[in-house]
């Protein structure tokens, strides 16, 4: 990449910079301000986003370890001297901020379908059930038709308690309808005017990728409180001709908050990677062009989930042991750094696959036994019970990790 100043404001800013450093000697915030400056003059600028390979902080330096971990360092916000929160500081004067996760919520519909009321729905018992998911019992939406209504719900206590976002992300995999996006529904629900809405939709890796488009537009300053939320209603979808993904989706709703904070607290990793010679192993074919109502050849079957299990097993797991060894190497981190594994929830057997890397069953966060596999909303609400039930304390480090239709694998290191 190529700086992103020419060299005439490069020398304009170097001696600016030399002048500010001289008249901020005896402070102590100097030198870091002077640490950082190379940082902030190559492209791309912010603090957490991929620097050029030749950069110091390139993938596996020791500094950009510690950095990735967001040490107490300050942050710049930019030349003049305002961040996005509206704190004041002097122009290339770094603030310790960082982008948080300030508060967490979930919600499931009232109605609970025991593996045992499933069995004969699908033509299996209930140990067989049990035996290949791990679900015993999942929510379901009963009559409850809009997933907006089930994500407002696990957003309120949020607005409630923080007041209204400058943003609103929704991060769900099954759409309400076509359009409008169902950003748009939730929006309605939760009774806001000209705050902006939009959806994101990357299957069961959703919420992962909306966490990293927040913390870009906080970053970059343009919204200080952004609400990501998503409620599936999977049980609406089921094929009981296909027992196995019949048997393992559940309804659900989470949400989070997020907003620039004092402190450690930062999104301080993120990767993803598709192999789209498997688009086909699992999916929802209609409701989009290829299969539209008219068409001779949509069946119901199409408006119905459908999996191909066990190859898509054997295509995602091989590329899942590659992808978390580059990961933890690009990141200079190895397994003990992680105090707990967030993963997205596709089945018991599959969570079990995570004892191959290193991680005992207390530190991964289970909750597909009461809920099943929630889709987009399996990550959000294993985080939301996480810390509920007192599993995270500020300043762990947390691993957020899922695969999706596609075939899609994705990860993100959270400092909390």
């Amino acid at each position: 990449m190529q700086p992103r100043r020419s060299a005439e404001r490069h020398v304009v800013a170097s001696l600016r910079d030399a002048k500010f450093r001289e008249s901020r000697r005896d402070s102590p915030t100097w030198a870091a301000s002077f640490r950082f400056k190379s940082a902030i003059e190559c492209d791309p600028p912010a603090i957490g986003m991929i620097p050029r390979q030749d950069h110091p902080w390139a993938a596996g330096s020791e500094e950009n370890r510690l950095r990735r971990q967001c040490p107490e360092e300050p942050r710049y916000f930019g030349p003049q001297g305002t961040s996005a929160n509206g704190i004041f500081t002097e122009p290339g004067i770094l603030a310790n901020m960082g982008t948080r996760i300030i508060a967490t919520s979930m919600a499931v519909p009232p109605e609970v379908q025991t593996s045992e009321q499933l069995a004969p729905l699908i033509g299996r018992d209930s140990e067989w059930i049990i035996r290949r998911t791990g679900v015993l019992q999942r929510h379901v939406a009963g009559n409850l038709k809009d997933p907006a209504v089930l994500a407002a719900e696990a957003s309120r206590p949020l607005l409630d308690r923080y007041g209204s976002p400058d943003c609103v992300i929704y991060a769900g995999a099954i759409p309400r309808q076509m359009l409008p996006d169902l950003s748009v529904f939730v929006h309605r629900e939760l009774g806001l005017t000209g705050v902006p809405g939009f959806s994101v939709n990357a299957a069961c890796l959703s919420f992962l990728s909306a966490l990293t488009v927040a913390d870009a537009l906080i970053e970059r300053g343009q919204y200080r409180k952004i609400l990501i939320c998503v409620a599936e209603l999977a049980s609406r979808g089921r094929n009981f001709s296909e027992p196995e993904s019949a048997a393992l989706l559940g309804d659900g709703a989470a949400a989070v908050l997020m907003e620039q904070t004092p402190g450690t607290s930062c999104i301080a990793g993120y990767q993803m990677q598709t192999w789209s010679d498997g688009a086909d192993l699992a999916g929802l074919r209609g409701g989009g062009t290829l299969f539209p109502p008219e068409h001779p050849d949509t069946t119901l079957a199409d408006h119905r989930f459908h999996m191909q299990g066990e190859q898509l097993l054997r295509a995602t797991v091989p590329r899942l042991r590659q992808f978390l060894d580059k990961f933890f190497s690009e990141h200079g981190i190895s397994q003990a750094d992680i105090q707990l594994v967030i993963p997205h929830q596709p089945s018991g057997p599959a969570l079990s696959l995570l004892k191959r890397w290193g991680f005992t069953e207390e530190r991964v966060v289970n909750i597909i036994a009461d809920y099943g596999n929630c889709v987009a909303a399996s990550m959000p609400m294993a985080l939301a019970l996480a810390e509920r039930e007192g599993q995270i304390q500020r300043g762990d480090l947390l691993l957020l990790l899922g695969t999706a239709a596609g075939i899609s694998i994705g990860a993100s290191l959270l400092r909390w």
